[in-house]
């Protein structure tokens, strides 16, 4: 069974052997989206849980992927000036 493995630098991808490395801000989205999918499956679940979990899932989920960018500043400086003499 994988293992998620947490690790600030990116492992040898020969040391890779099941496991996969998830960021840890995924976590809940990771776990809100198996709760859905498992309440979507299973029998006597509410409709109002179901709705909820979804809307969780969700809401994690685009957390997640908006913490997963470089957070580097963004400066463009184009420098065209020798070519519009």
């Amino acid at each position: 069974m994988a293992q998620p493995v947490t690790a600030a630098t990116p492992p040898d991808v020969g040391d890779l052997y099941d496991e996969i490395e998830v960021p840890q801000y995924f976590y809940q989205a990771i776990q809100f989206m198996l709760g859905h999918q498992m309440s979507m499956i299973l029998p006597g679940v509410d409709m109002a849980r179901i709705q909820y979990l979804e809307g969780q899932a969700e809401k994690y989920f685009q957390q997640a992927e908006n913490e997963n960018r470089d957070k580097s500043p963004i400066y463009f400086a184009p420098n065209i000036g020798v070519y519009t003499r």
